[in-house]
């Protein structure tokens, strides 16, 4: 699950937070790298380190600065140790609307 929620002083800035990653045991630290361009939000999220067949549930907190005003186009990427995704396989892509100034998508 992705949630994030628009700071209500005007500031366009989005607290964000992935709950229930499946991480390796290992993986050190939860990467998040946005983009914003032509009405679509990419965001991809990456582990540090992948050294270990074990996995581990975990969750990751972030900012998003500048978040767009209106609906807009999602897509979640999950990449490598590298922050490298398929394009063709998004972990969620759709269209969302802040309700209330917030959000939340299945991921």
């Amino acid at each position: 699950m992705l949630e994030l929620e628009k700071d209500d002083n005007g500031s366009r800035q989005g607290k964000s937070r992935f709950t229930s990653l499946d991480y390796p045991c290992d993986f050190g630290m939860v990467n998040v790298r946005m983009t914003y361009d032509s009405g679509v939000l990419t965001v991809v999220e990456y582990p540090s380190h992948d050294n270990t067949d074990c996995r581990c549930e975990t969750e990751a907190s972030f900012i998003i600065e500048n978040v767009p005003e209106g609906d807009l186009m999602l897509r979640i990427y999950h990449g490598d140790t590298s922050g490298r995704y398929d394009v063709g396989t998004p972990g969620y892509s759709g269209r969302i609307e802040f309700v209330g100034g917030r959000m939340s998508v299945p991921y």
